[in-house]
């Protein structure tokens, strides 16, 4: 049974094809000192089998979206998805974007995939992630970028933090949904997103955004973000249809597609 035990070179690099058999002594000893709870239901009827869990899950917390998800794949993808979530993991807590125990239930895995989804297929519907993981499941289907995209990931992210060096906590930004179009529209003027149908209105991108390159330009980009930060205050006294259209955009239905595109051009507009 430990000789029949392979691991993937997409779970570990450096033992990847590796037999249990074949694998340092430290490493098989590493392996074999894990501990696991279990207990063994033996010679019982599906019946009852089934009951017992329900009964367990009855005082158990559910399982979210993308903990069922990670369950049950193993692609490139999730593994990059794992890995860059967990890179960030004070990021997410200083910037306030998540809490702790948001982290616990792998809420930065999901924020994460999100991210990396609209980086590579443009921007998506939140609830279209089991999607893209089942493709990308697909041998093949996600390995021709995998390492392109986590540099550019970082490259995004540290354009975010140079443009507020301050960092975003306390800032409407650091909202999940609104980190999310602060992301994407960093990521449209680094790189350029794919821009969606053109045959489906409120679908389409604006063309490339603008340089973000110069100390100015990256002034002006924070100038024009500061002023979408003043409309959430009760002192602005006058908005524009667009304004309306954006802060409405804020409250419903924030991870639509159409919606997460808008308010991504707004952002665009703003700083161009």
């Amino acid at each position: 049974m430990k000789d029949g035990f392979e691991i993937t070179r997409r779970q570990n690099p450096e033992f990847g094809g590796m037999r249990f058999s074949q694998l340092p002594t430290e490493t098989q000893a590493a392996i074999l000192s894990f501990e696991l709870a279990v207990d063994l239901l033996i010679n019982m009827p599906d019946d009852e089998v089934l009951d017992i869990f329900s009964r367990l899950n009855s005082y158990a917390v559910v399982l979210n979206e993308q903990e069922k998800i990670n369950a049950t794949h193993f692609s490139s993808f999730k593994i990059l998805a794992d890995k860059i979530g967990r890179k960030y993991l004070e990021y997410w807590r200083d910037q306030g974007i998540l809490t702790s125990s948001g982290i616990l239930r792998m809420q930065e895995v999901s924020l994460v995939s999100d991210l990396l989804i609209a980086m590579r297929e443009g921007i998506k519907p939140k609830k279209q992630i089991r999607r893209y993981y089942d493709e990308y499941e697909k041998e093949g289907n996600y390995e021709d970028d995998i390492g392109d995209v986590e540099v550019k990931f970082d490259a995004v992210i540290a354009k975010i933090v140079q443009i507020y060096p301050e960092g975003l906590r306390e800032k409407e930004f650091s909202r999940p949904y609104a980190f999310y179009s602060l992301f994407t529209a960093v990521a449209h003027c680094l790189y350029g997103l794919k821009a969606g149908d053109p045959k489906v209105a409120n679908y389409i991108l604006l063309a490339r955004g603008v340089s973000l390159e110069s100390d100015s330009e990256i002034q002006r980009a924070r100038n024009a973000l500061d002023a979408v930060q003043e409309l959430y205050s009760e002192e602005m006294v006058s908005f524009s249809k667009e304004d309306i259209e954006f802060l409405r955009d804020s409250r419903r239905a924030t991870t639509d597609e159409p919606v997460r595109k808008r308010r991504t051009n707004y952002l665009l507009k703003k700083m161009a």
